[in-house]
């Protein structure tokens, strides 16, 4: 076996255990500053390039095992991604019927009385909640169509979503 496929099995061990986090948060290179590797915990040395990844934890990395974590986390993102149409809800909350302010429910899955389904977010307010189906890939069309529909009842469903890797990613899912 390479040392390259070693490396992915440990990173993939340690993602699948929770040991590692999933690739994230605020990424800079630097000369290497003879500081242990998170990953394969060999020195990153002067004339190497240092990673330091600030998440749920900082970890200073060699670039390549950063590469390499960076392929296994999207690879594992891609896993958890929904492959099969999924019901978006919609509820407008307050029995509001003055949509620019009202308080709305956004879920995911389940049936339509929230057996099974995962709150997505709680916009207050139309913008708000169309500022969160854009970021959740809905298309403009079916967006303004909620919209409207919220205005005369309070619950809407988006029949066949599918969340992409990077909303999974977003939303922890």
């Amino acid at each position: 076996m390479s040392t390259n496929e070693a490396l992915r099995r440990a990173i993939r061990t340690r993602l699948a255990s929770g040991s590692l986090s999933s690739v994230g948060g605020k990424v800079s290179s630097g000369r290497g500053t003879g500081k242990p590797c998170s990953i394969c915990a060999m020195p990153i040395l002067e004339g190497d390039i240092e990673q330091e990844v600030v998440g749920p934890t900082t970890v200073v990395i060699h670039w390549h095992c950063y590469s390499i974590w960076r392929q296994e986390s999207e690879a594992l993102a891609r896993q958890h991604s929904v492959k099969t149409p999924t019901p978006l809800h919609i509820d407008r909350e307050d029995g509001d019927i003055h949509p620019p302010t009202a308080d709305y429910a956004v879920s995911f899955g389940g049936s339509k009385d929230r057996v099974g389904t995962v709150l997505l977010g709680r916009p207050q307010g139309v913008d708000a909640l169309t500022a969160l189906l854009r970021g959740l890939g809905i298309a403009p069309g079916e967006i303004v169509t909620a919209c409207q529909v919220l205005t005369e009842q309070t619950h809407h469903v988006i029949p066949d979503v599918m969340l992409t890797p990077a909303v999974v990613r977003r939303f922890h899912l």
